[in-house]
């Protein structure tokens, strides 16, 4: 298989997705960020970065918590021929993470539907640059490209912004 999934907690656009294409809206507890192929929605008190800063175009900070802050992100690969079932993402994954995540330990792993796509999920901690970290993650195909979502926060975090990052997680969907 020529594609991997991306395990940074960036956002990199699609060729297609131009950062000119992208829509800002809000209501009084949600802003949405949309784009030709997608969109997705996050509470008001998360801050929404599109400054590059190590190459992203797009991730979003919770608020404070114990000095530290939580991020939800969408790394996005364009893909000539990602039409692989949701069990060989899954599998896929499961195989990348442990060469990608320093003590690598898989907490729950399945598969999902979300807003008429198959997909899968995975919640695993580890560290990263010595930090110890906790993540949940689905990814998607999608118009030919792999759209992973992941929510990275410390292990005594986690708990505290799950609600929210299920929500920022649970709203993407994808435009015909």
């Amino acid at each position: 298989m020529k594609w991997k999934f991306s395990l940074l907690i960036l956002l990199n656009f699609a060729a297609s997705d131009t950062f000119a294409n992208a829509r800002f809206t809000g209501d009084s507890s949600k802003l949405q960020y949309k784009t030709d192929t997608f969109q997705i929605s996050y509470p008001e008190g998360w801050t929404l970065n599109t400054s590059g800063f190590g190459g992203t175009r797009l991730y979003l900070l919770s608020p404070r918590f114990n000095g530290q802050r939580s991020t939800v992100a969408l790394s996005i690969q364009a893909e000539n021929n990602c039409n692989v079932s949701a069990d060989s993402m899954l599998k896929i994954n499961l195989e990348q993470l442990p060469l990608a995540i320093d003590n690598f330990s898989l907490l729950t792993s399945r598969v999902v539907e979300q807003n008429g796509n198959s997909g899968f999920e995975v919640i695993f901690t580890g560290t990263q640059s010595g930090n110890p970290r906790q993540w949940k993650q689905r990814g998607f195909c999608s118009r030919g490209s792999t759209f992973v979502v992941t929510f990275t926060a410390t292990p005594d975090s986690f708990d505290s912004f799950i609600k929210e990052a299920d929500g920022i997680i649970s709203s993407l969907s994808f435009k015909p």
